[in-house]
């Protein structure tokens, strides 16, 4: 399984329909459920359903990147202080 993987379902358990995780994780996702050992991928793409954002989400959102004490976005070749 993918390291933090269970720690992100169970932090939006209350939104799991505002989400949708794709590439390197929904690849490793769909082929394990197939009993096929997928690769290793070490991050966590998540696309949020704009429809379905509302406060609560994005409250607990910013909770969990403080938590996780993330702190740079980075576009490109320019970093943003978040």
């Amino acid at each position: 399984m993918v390291k933090g993987l269970e720690y992100f379902r169970d932090y939006f358990k209350e939104h799991s329909d505002k989400y949708v995780l794709i590439g390197g994780i929904a690849n490793h996702l769909a082929l394990n459920n197939v009993g096929i050992e997928p690769r290793v991928t070490k991050d966590l793409d998540i696309v949020l359903v704009a429809e379905a954002i509302d406060e609560a989400l994005v409250k607990l959102f910013w909770e969990f990147i403080k938590e996780g004490q993330y702190e740079i976005k980075q576009i490109g070749n320019r970093k943003i202080k978040i």
